[in-house]
């Protein structure tokens, strides 16, 4: 009985793992085609890095990259800002 729910267990595992890593590998093998390759249900592709040179290259994706940057900093310095002297009240027994 024990071995019954002990396999389950690694079945769930199995299909949660899948489930959670299977995107990502989706959006990385579909990230190296082109055009109507982009349609294709093949599970393997041939790297084909022109996709990244072309946006490596282009200087408004540096840009638009820099600005996205500095506003997830910014937005992360203010978090940390605001959440600080609660998690010192909070650490130190202040807040019961």
């Amino acid at each position: 009985m024990r071995a019954i729910s002990l396999s389950w267990r690694w079945v769930v595992l199995a299909a949660a793992l899948g489930q959670t890593v299977f995107p990502l590998y989706w959006a990385l093998v579909t990230s190296f085609r082109r055009g109507p390759q982009l349609f294709s249900a093949a599970l393997l592709a041939t790297p084909d890095f022109d996709n990244y040179r072309q946006i490596l290259s282009d200087p408004t994706w540096w840009r638009d990259a820099a600005n996205s940057l500095i506003s997830a900093g910014a937005v992360d310095l203010i978090a940390l800002i605001l959440a600080l002297p609660g998690a010192y009240a909070l650490g130190s027994g202040l807040i019961l």
